[in-house]
């Protein structure tokens, strides 16, 4: 116990002549809302997003194509800034950032639900969509970890017999 004992006191408090562990980075999303200084963590990333909504506010007035009194360009500029804003600064996960013409679009009047939800949900997307909570399943019940095991423990190591099994693997996974 004394050994366990000293060898956190070294690890916390290195020997003089050695250099301290350099600390943790902390996520890019921190890192984007870290310019807000001494605010408390909980208030940095809603005031963040806020930020990027205000900033983005002048595409608002942005003039529709010659002729026309469409507003939709600036209200469709100002989500894609938005959008981009929440993107590139991690201030909401990426999926739930992708999903976010799904409720702007219709709430600014850009285009109605029915249209959006249509590029949303087109069959091939909603096949993708399926195979990723398949794969999600999967992964949550380590059966990916069993699946690989048993391929290597029927066919063995050989990078043809791996080829082979990881093939018949993807086949069998495949008929469903």
């Amino acid at each position: 116990a004394s050994a366990r004992q000293s060898l956190g006191a070294f690890i916390r408090h290195p020997a003089a002549g050695q250099r301290a562990a350099p600390p943790r980075l902390p996520s890019s999303a921190s890192k984007a809302t870290a310019a807000l200084g001494l605010l408390p963590a909980a208030m940095r990333r809603p005031l963040a997003m806020a930020a990027v909504c205000a900033l983005a506010l002048p595409l608002l007035a942005l003039p529709g194509p010659a002729g026309t009194q469409s507003a939709a360009v600036g209200r469709t500029a100002w989500s894609i800034a938005v959008m981009g804003g929440f993107w590139a600064f991690e201030l909401l996960p990426i999926a739930v950032t992708a999903l976010l013409p799904l409720f702007l679009f219709p709430l600014l009047g850009i285009m109605p639900a029915q249209a959006v939800s249509q590029s949303y949900f087109q069959d091939k997307n909603v096949l993708f969509f399926g195979g990723l909570v398949v794969a999600a399943a999967l992964e949550c019940v380590r059966a990916h970890e069993r699946i690989a095991l048993t391929t290597l423990l029927l066919f063995g190591t050989r990078p043809r017999q791996l080829l082979l099994g990881f093939m018949a693997a993807t086949a069998f996974l495949s008929m469903w």
